[in-house]
């Protein structure tokens, strides 16, 4: 994704918590925005999820499945336009 793209969708959302959704949410988000997935031709190239399980320290969000059925009404104020930091340290090279 380009920049203007990832601002567009706002960025990922900042209500996932632990495992799972979080790439399902992203992908409702570009779908509103009316962006397309476009990938090689089968002939040139494969894609295929990983297959992967919950990590040991990354417990499996209890909430994922109803944030996720709400993502599209909340995307456009929640991720890159609502998230809050504190700059601690500026280091200059």
């Amino acid at each position: 994704m380009t920049y203007e793209q990832y601002s567009k969708v706002n960025g990922y959302s900042n209500m996932y918590e632990g495992w799972g959704a979080e790439d399902d949410d992203i992908l409702k988000r570009i779908h509103q925005e009316k962006y397309e997935i476009i990938r090689y031709p089968l002939e040139i190239s494969r894609y295929d999820m990983i297959k992967h399980s919950a990590d040991k320290g990354n417990p499996i969000n209890s909430d994922r499945d109803e944030l996720l059925s709400q993502a599209v009404h909340r995307y456009k104020v929640d991720g890159l336009s609502s998230i809050e930091f504190k700059m601690l340290k500026t280091k200059k090279k």
